[in-house]
C-alpha cells in the first residue's frame, strides 16, 4: 500500500509541476516561493486523490486506476491557469474515475453519450503517439 500511495503522490507531483510551468523566466529569487507552492499543490492533490482511492476500493476497482487517471489529467487537461484550482482537479478526477469505475447506473437516454465516449476512445487508440509527452 505504501508503494501505491507513493506512486499516487508522484503522479500528483508531476501534475503540479505541469501546472506550474510557464513561459516566463523564473529567477533564482523565485525558487523558494515556487518550491513551497509546489509542495502545497502536490499535497492538496494527493489528499483529494486519497479520498477518491477509498471510493474506488469500495467499488472493488483497481487502485491503479487512480494513478492512470491523474496521469491522463496531466497529459490532456493541465494548463498553468489551473494551478491553484483544486476544485477543477477534484471534479475532473471524479468524472474520469466515474467512467473507468462506475459508481452509478445510467438511464437509457445516456447510452448515446456512452457511444460517443467509445468512439473517442477508439480514436485515441488509432492515433496514439509513439512516445510519451
Amino acid at each position: 500500500m505504501n508503494n501505491l500511495r507513493e506512486s499516487i503522490r508522484e503522479a500528483c507531483f508531476d501534475l503540479a509541476v505541469s501546472l506550474m510551468w510557464e513561459r516566463d523566466n523564473i529567477t533564482i529569487a523565485d525558487i523558494e516561493t515556487n518550491l513551497a507552492e509546489l509542495q502545497v499543490i502536490t499535497e492538496t492533490f494527493y489528499n483529494i486523490a486519497i479520498f477518491n482511492l477509498e471510493n474506488i476500493e469500495s467499488l472493488e476497482g483497481k487502485p491503479e486506476i487512480l494513478i492512470r487517471a491523474i496521469k491522463y489529467i496531466e497529459n490532456i487537461h493541465s494548463i498553468p491557469p489551473l494551478r491553484n484550482n483544486f476544485e477543477w482537479f477534484d471534479y475532473t478526477l471524479r468524472a474520469v474515475i466515474e467512467i473507468a469505475c462506475p459508481n452509478n447506473r445510467l438511464s437509457r437516454n445516456n447510452l448515446e453519450f456512452l457511444a460517443d465516449i467509445e468512439n473517442g476512445i477508439a480514436d485515441y487508440r488509432r492515433n496514439v503517439l509513439d512516445e510519451d509527452i
